[in-house]
Formats: structure tokens, sequence, C-alpha cells
């Protein structure tokens, strides 16, 4: 950030910051049923910037322009992926048995044995042949 007068604080001139906030729905409530992290995102976009203070005397504004926040979030508890983590895993696994079971080393290969980062690697592939990049 960059002084741009008085008050006035952003990015250097003819640019933008753009700032990502992951995992949003994080914050602990406190004992009152604020979250203060999420305080301090809605002080920014609501009123442009944060109270700062300075001496026990004042509390000036600080304004932040040129700033854009990005944010994301899962759902509630995870829940949706709670109720796959065990199909998953008994996927993988009954995957990983049938291979190990027969992929077994060849005389060209006797030193070879599979195993799970085979797996995953394959599983890589697989997601990149269906369009998906992660």
């Amino acid at each position: 950030m960059e002084r741009r007068r008085t008050g006035i604080v952003g990015s250097p001139p003819g640019s933008y910051y753009v700032v990502f906030v992951d995992d949003l729905n994080m914050p602990k409530l406190e004992i009152y049923g604020a979250q203060p992290p999420i305080e301090l995102l809605r002080q920014f976009i609501d009123h442009g910037g944060w109270y700062v203070k300075k001496d026990s005397t004042t509390i000036p504004f600080i304004k932040i322009e040129d700033v854009q926040i990005v944010s994301a979030m899962g759902p509630p508890g995870g829940d949706s992926i709670r109720g796959l983590a065990n199909p998953i895993v008994s996927a993988t696994l009954d995957v990983y048995h049938t291979i190990a079971k027969e992929l077994l080393p060849t005389p060209t290969k006797s030193h070879y044995t599979f195993n799970l980062r085979d797996q995953q690697h394959q599983q890589k592939k697989l997601k990149i042949v269906n369009g998906s990049k992660n």
C-alpha cells in the first residue's frame, strides 16, 4: 500500500490490489456472537477503510482505494464432503488391492511393485482426460 494523500492509501497508481480471503466461514463466534475478522472485512466493504488508533486522543479513519476483496468458503461444517469420505476411501482401497493383486512383478521388471503413488498418478490422468485440472 502506498500513501496517496492524508488519510488515503491504496495500490500504486494505475494498478489494483486484489485480496483473496479463503475459508470465510471459519472464524469462530465470540461470546457475544460476533466474528471480529468478518467485522473488519464488513467495515472495509461498507465504509471503504478502517479506523486506526494512533494514540488515546485521536482515532483517524484510513480510506483504502483501488483494493478489491475476493473470498471463498466451503459448505457449513463440510457436510457434503464428509458424506463422500467413506465411499471414496473404500473405492480407492478396492482399486489398490485389485491392481496390487493383478499387476505382479514381471521378469523384465522384477524390482517393480505397485504402490499408492501409482494410483494417485493414474487418478490425476483421469481428471485431465475429464477436463478437470485439480
